[in-house]
């Protein structure tokens, strides 16, 4: 069995509301209070996050950030990739808000590019949106639509994002299993669009 790695990310910048970074700490605070020796017993990296962007304004009303999480992705892909490929080890991610997941799966795929991927998403939302489609223009509603899309496809029409996915993306999800999302049917057949065959969706 490999031996596993953290990779610790404070960031929230694709959330809607603050208090998403904390989790990391809260998640230690509680393990120091169950005399819990996770922290210790496992090596861990830390990536830096652009929570000072936080007090910008927003210059894309639909993909807010979207900047800041293109280097969030980029970092942690990149660490991903690392820990899998020259370290032999297993990840185990601890983030903020979910819109870093894109980041995580993006480093899976560079370091298994021949290899098939599929993601199981559990989550109350699906995280399909894209510019287009969102509600709020926060991005952690955008993550598996960013890494799921296929080649030729910009979902996001935004030339960073573009660029971050031709150097994050080494093959396309093959299989993507949505489940318990609690999406309206309206909502659902907008954010799938091109992902109807590749999606299938559990209950």
């Amino acid at each position: 069995m490999k031996k596993a790695k953290l990779v610790l990310l404070r960031s929230e910048l694709g959330a809607g509301t603050r208090g998403a970074s904390m989790g990391v700490d809260a998640l230690k605070t509680a393990a120091i209070d169950l005399k819990s020796d996770y922290f210790r017993r496992f090596e861990h990296v830390e990536i830096i996050d652009e929570n000072w962007l936080l007090l910008e304004n927003v210059k894309f009303k639909y993909a807010k950030r979207i900047r800041g999480i293109i280097k969030i992705y980029e970092r942690l892909s990149k660490s991903v990739c690392k820990i899998l490929k020259k370290q032999a080890a297993y990840p185990i991610v601890l983030s903020g808000d979910h819109s870093t997941a894109g980041g995580t799966i993006a480093g899976i795929k560079s370091a298994f590019p021949d290899d098939r991927l599929g993601v199981i998403w559990i989550d109350a939302h699906a995280d399909l949106h894209s510019p287009f489609t969102t509600p709020s223009g926060n991005m952690h509603g955008m993550p598996l639509a960013a890494e799921s899309f296929q080649s030729g496809i910009d979902p996001f029409c935004i030339q960073d994002m573009v660029r971050a996915q031709q150097e994050a993306r080494s093959q396309e999800l093959e299989q993507v299993i949505v489940f318990a999302i609690c999406m309206p049917q309206k909502d659902r057949r907008i954010c799938l669009g091109k992902l109807e065959a590749l999606v299938e969706i559990l209950l």
